[in-house]
């Protein structure tokens, strides 16, 4: 096993993209003044200036380290091992556990000269690994898919059915709001809320099937499916979102309409709901507006490069 030690050193970006070449005194010296006036990282300075790109930076690293470096958009990823490593952990270190073999640990690193971050991996491992370079856009874009809360409302499904097990899932729901938070059914619905904002989802679609209750997200335009086998605490969710939309909860003939606003980790969402009569029961959607997102800018959407330069050249155009 690995020695508790973290091998790496501090190293200067900026005088290794100058010395790779990638990067002009002129150009440094402006990111270090923009560095002066309102903070930040120089190397995510240069990164948007446009200066460098931060693979540049990722490869100069990798090559003053001596670590591999691992494109997480490529790699093929084993969620088992992931999740060995906490959430709270990857986040707060920007790590992210890769590969077990034999025992011993890979873990992708933004940074890994952080020397606080390698001891908390460190101690929640028990013991030393290895550490590879990954960019930081990539984790950000990565670490809400693969920390999915799926286990954790399959888990309160089962312990809301359990709860309403022997009674009808109408009397079982619970109306009074001075307990929500403890209720069953008030949980579960808080953790598809938090997936659901992890994910940067749309809608939520709620749909009782003949013998299962299907919980789909819409993620970029393409519904994600969640199977809970038993559709007994259908009922029960739907009523709890009916109740906190201010609807009527013994009309279930017609389609409803309403609205409400809920608020996890900080975000205050506001949410349209529409239910609708089916065959199986009442089915609902949920829309989710979040109040403090922000536009995203143009060339955050994604777009190919040449096509971002074509639309900012029409748009300047006299």
């Amino acid at each position: 096993m690995p020695e508790k030690v973290n091998k790496f050193k501090k190293v200067r970006i900026g005088d290794l993209l100058l010395n790779a070449g990638l990067v002009n005194e002129l150009q440094i010296q402006t990111a270090m003044n923009i560095q002066e006036e309102k903070g930040g990282k120089l190397g995510d300075i240069l990164v948007a200036n446009k200066f460098v790109t931060d693979k540049d930076i990722a490869r100069v690293l990798s090559e003053q380290l001596k670590i591999d470096f691992v494109d997480l958009n490529t790699y093929n990823f084993n969620l088992d091992i992931i999740r060995k490593l906490p959430e709270k952990i990857s986040r707060k270190c920007k790590a992210m556990l890769l590969e077990e073999k034999n025992g011993e640990y890979t873990v992708g690193m933004i940074d890994p000269t952080d020397i606080v971050s390698y001891d908390q991996i460190y101690e929640q491992l028990g013991g030393g690994f290895k550490a590879v370079l990954i960019l930081e856009s990539d984790f950000n874009s990565i670490i809400d898919q693969v920390y999915r809360k799926t286990e954790e409302i399959s888990s309160l499904a089962e312990e809301l059915r359990s709860a309403i097990s022997g009674a009808s899932a109408e009397l079982a729901s619970d109306t009074d709001e001075s307990g929500a938070e403890a209720a069953p059914v008030a949980k579960l619905l808080e953790s598809i809320f938090e997936d659901a904002l992890q994910v940067r989802a749309s809608d939520i679609h709620i749909e009782p099937d003949a013998d299962q209750l299907r919980i789909r997200q819409r993620i970029d335009g393409v519904l994600n499916e969640h199977v809970i086998p038993k559709k007994s605490i259908a009922s029960a969710l739907i009523i709890k979102i009916k109740l906190i939309s201010k609807l009527n909860i013994s009309e279930k003939r017609i389609p409803q309409d309403g609205r409400f606003q809920f608020t996890v980790r900080g975000k205050t969402v506001d949410v349209r709901v529409s239910t609708m009569p089916t065959q199986h029961g009442e089915s609902v959607v949920m829309r989710l507006l979040e109040q403090s997102s922000e536009l995203l800018k143009l060339d955050q959407i994604g777009l190919p490069e040449y096509a971002l330069e074509r639309i900012m050249y029409l748009i300047n155009r006299p």
